[in-house]
């Protein structure tokens, strides 16, 4: 199993590009290749990125032959009160833009595998657990072989 961290991606392949949505856009179709790149080697891919773009979303439905689609729902407060870098104090204060959620419009997924409610009442451990029998589950109903 591989994980892509969108961050770790950004810096490695991207070249730092960028938040406007247009890099944004850009970005996801960089990791969503990368991605595609690894599985195509028979490697099971979790890339952990803001998807915010529909289209980018059901590139990922046509062209990968074991997707599965993860949305974990994490209420705008709960993003506030852990901002973890530092962006939404930094939009609260002027001080930034192109933050999705607060002034950048996120497209919600339409149709995920598995949505998941991630408001910090659960440990991430616990967390973690829940969205594995999950994604086993998916797995199992789509017939996906390990």
């Amino acid at each position: 199993m591989f994980r892509l961290d969108g961050d770790i991606g950004r810096k490695a392949y991207l070249d730092n590009t960028g938040y406007t949505k247009k890099d944004r856009k850009k970005a996801a179709y960089r990791h969503a290749s990368v991605s595609k790149m690894i599985a195509d080697q028979g490697i099971d891919v979790i890339c952990c990125t803001v998807s915010m773009f529909d289209e980018v979303r059901q590139w990922n439905r046509e062209n990968f032959t074991k997707y599965i689609e993860i949305y974990l729902d994490v209420p705008m407060e709960v993003l506030i009160q852990r901002d973890q870098k530092g962006l939404y104090s930094k939009v609260q204060n002027g001080k930034m833009q192109d933050v999705v959620g607060m002034d950048l419009k996120l497209e919600l997924p339409k149709t995920p595998d598995i949505c998941l409610v991630n408001d910090g009442k659960l440990p991430a451990e616990e967390m973690f657990e829940i969205m594995w029998k999950e994604i086993q589950a998916v797995k199992d109903k789509k017939h996906y072989a390990e």
